[in-house]
């Protein structure tokens, strides 16, 4: 009884962790699209950096759910 639960939370836990992910990333490219044409460097480099963050947390939260010590 008790595997089964475990098995569904373990997977919610990853599902979670990945539709928050791909959720933060269709936003920075919803902000790629804003500012396409607007002429600011500076901003884009922001997105740059912010969707490489992005990418570092989710697979670091997909390896905490993976290696979960329980």
């Amino acid at each position: 009884m008790y595997e089964s639960t475990n098995l569904i939370a373990f997977v919610a836990k990853l599902m979670f962790t990945f539709a928050s992910t791909f959720t933060r990333m269709s936003l920075i490219a919803f902000y790629y699209l804003l500012v396409r044409d607007s002429g600011l460097m500076w901003f884009k480099w922001v997105l740059h950096v912010s969707q490489a963050l992005n990418v570092a947390v989710g697979i670091t939260f997909v390896f905490m759910v993976l290696f979960l010590c329980v």
